[in-house]
């Protein structure tokens, strides 16, 4: 009986956007969002260097590898920021789980 009282009141599975929520709740929920918007800028980046690569004339290769390198940098940075998200809501899930299993009465 106190495992199913334990279960309600700590979810062992917290749904998808509760983890996300949760990133930006915290010590460092400012840092989540510094890092939310930069995401947000490399995105929009790889997005523009994309569209100026097919708009750029054949001719002009050294316009070409410059966009294409824009790019690469932004779609690199924007793959180390998903990273950190899921690393920190790995954490908090762990952390979680943490005091869950610290607070089973009788254990």
């Amino acid at each position: 009986m106190s495992d199913q009282q334990n279960s309600k009141s700590c979810p062992l599975d917290p749904g998808y956007w509760a983890m996300v929520g949760g990133v930006f709740k915290g010590r460092t929920g400012w840092l989540s969002a510094i890092v939310m918007v930069y995401a947000l800028v490399f995105f929009a980046g790889a997005i523009i260097s994309a569209v100026k690569f097919f708009d750029t004339p054949e001719t002009a290769l050294k316009d070409q590898i410059m966009w294409a390198t824009i790019f690469l940098s932004s779609v690199l940075l924007l793959m180390v920021c998903k990273i950190w998200f899921w690393t920190t809501m790995n954490k908090n899930t762990i952390v979680n789980g943490l005091k869950c299993l610290s607070e089973k009465p009788g254990e």
